[in-house]
């Protein structure tokens, strides 16, 4: 009988394939960027917070990987405590930076490479662990060993930010011209979810919808938070560009304001780490 090795299949995807220190650097020269994104997508992020239900008030929460701290804001309001774990000490700044604004008392940030690091040893085990298109979602087995409870992986089974980002720039030169999906920027759902299954537990997959979205009172304000995202400036021929572009996206809402919205959505798979037999590793 033949039997996929999942695993190995692991080992080639993006995020495995992405651990060396150039490729940790490059993550947090993003900080601005993944920060300007932040209110972009609001709604999308409480969508996703939202379907991780097995987090209560009286968990700690590792948010693996975090960024800017993103999820890791929006969790601290539904856990007892929260740790950033990050290799960017600029997306780190950024992630106390918000909790400052937000006025919590709960988030810690820990500045590590998650590939040099052994959960257990080098940062407590907490009761949740969630990795959100994350470089902590290149072993499953290993991410799993950072929880007592509960784990969850979050990805993209709609669209990609860069594909938001290279739509509405489509013709505007900067960063993200001509920017196209990679496909193995992370190990999609069907890898994990099938090392897991193999090794004996039992996951759970739900879906958040969401999109990048942003509201003014204005048209030209919309286009102006729009045109911000882009980090570096645009003259009147680039910006005009970038109206046309996005303007398929836009409407004007009944209380008379302007709202653009790109629709996404994001997988959300769920284990339970005590469920893994780990005698099955091949």
């Amino acid at each position: 009988m033949w039997i996929f090795n999942w695993r190995e299949l692991e080992k080639l995807t993006g995020w495995a394939a992405r651990t060396d220190d150039e490729s940790t650097a490059n993550w947090d020269r993003g900080a601005d960027g993944w920060d300007r994104r932040t209110k972009f997508e609001e709604r999308f992020t409480q969508s996703q917070v939202s379907a991780l239900t097995r987090i209560t008030r009286e968990d700690t929460v590792l948010d693996a990987c975090c960024g800017a701290g993103r999820l890791t804001i929006p969790l601290a309001h539904r856990a007892r405590s929260v740790t950033g774990l990050d290799a960017g000490e600029h997306m780190l700044a950024y992630c106390r930076a918000y909790a400052q604004r937000e006025g919590l008392d709960n988030v810690t940030t820990l500045h590590l490479n998650w590939h040099k690091s052994t959960p257990g040893v080098d940062f407590p085990k907490h009761d949740i662990a969630v990795a959100c298109i994350s470089p902590a979602q290149a072993d499953v087995v290993k991410f799993s060993a950072a929880a007592t409870k509960y784990c969850y992986y979050l990805s993209f089974t709609g669209p990609a930010y860069r594909f938001c980002m290279s739509e509405l720039f489509d013709g505007c030169g900067g960063p993200f011209q001509g920017l196209r999906p990679d496909p193995r920027q992370d190990s999609g759902l069907n890898v994990p979810f099938n090392i897991l299954y193999d090794l004996g537990a039992r996951p759970t997959v739900s879906y958040a919808p969401g999109a990048w979205e942003y509201t003014g009172q204005t048209r030209e304000e919309v286009l102006d938070y729009l045109a911000s995202l882009r980090g570096t400036p645009m003259d009147d021929a680039q910006r005009a560009r970038m109206a046309d572009n996005a303007a398929p996206r836009m409407e004007q809402l009944p209380d008379g304001r302007w709202h653009y919205a790109y629709p996404s959505e994001m997988y959300v798979l769920g284990w339970d780490p005590n469920q893994l037999d780990l005698s099955r590793l091949r």
